[in-house]
Order: structure tokens, then sequence, then C-alpha cells
């Protein structure tokens, strides 16, 4: 097992802890629906499915991250959720967001 298989069983395990809070942070946030987001530094995609579901209808949010390998774990979870509001790019924050 190399690390990252043993980050992704981590983040599993701690998902259960965390996402009652960041569900409520969504929530608070009071995002309308059809809003478009980007969570950058993304991992697993973890949050990418809630900020999906708090966007809902309508919007789309877009994961970046350094790590093909957990973009694709993140992209599975998508498949396997049935959404299709949620999107993957393998490239680094800075790259993306410089003009």
């Amino acid at each position: 097992m190399d690390n990252s298989d043993k980050f992704l069983q981590m983040a599993h395990a701690m998902n259960s802890l965390r996402e009652p809070i960041f569900r409520s942070a969504f929530q608070a946030m009071d995002l309308p629906a059809g809003s478009r987001g980007l969570d950058a530094g993304c991992s697993i995609g973890l949050q990418s499915l809630l900020l999906a579901e708090a966007v809902a209808p309508g919007g789309h949010i877009t994961g970046l991250d350094l790590s093909a390998k957990f973009l694709d774990y993140a992209a599975d979870m998508v498949k396997q959720a049935g959404l299709s509001a949620v999107s993957y790019t393998h490239l680094r924050a800075h790259e993306t967001l410089t003009p």
C-alpha cells in the first residue's frame, strides 16, 4: 500500500467526522441555486460533492488537484453518486487562476 492509498483510507475515515461540519457551513453560506464554484486542492472530492448539493439545481463545481490518482477517485465517486454537476481538472490552482 503506497502513501496515496493510505491517504484515501484516512480521508474516508475522517469524512464521517468532518462532513456534518462542512454541510452546515455550506448551508450557512446560503449559496444560490445555479451557482458555480471552484474547489482548489479538492483531493478526493468529498467536499466537492457537498458543494454540488448546495448549488443544485443547475449549479456546477470544478475541483482542482495536483494528484491525478485522487482526481480519478473523485470522478468515480461522482459517477457513483449519479451527479453531473461536478468536474475535475488536474492542474495547479495558480496555473488556472493566473491571467
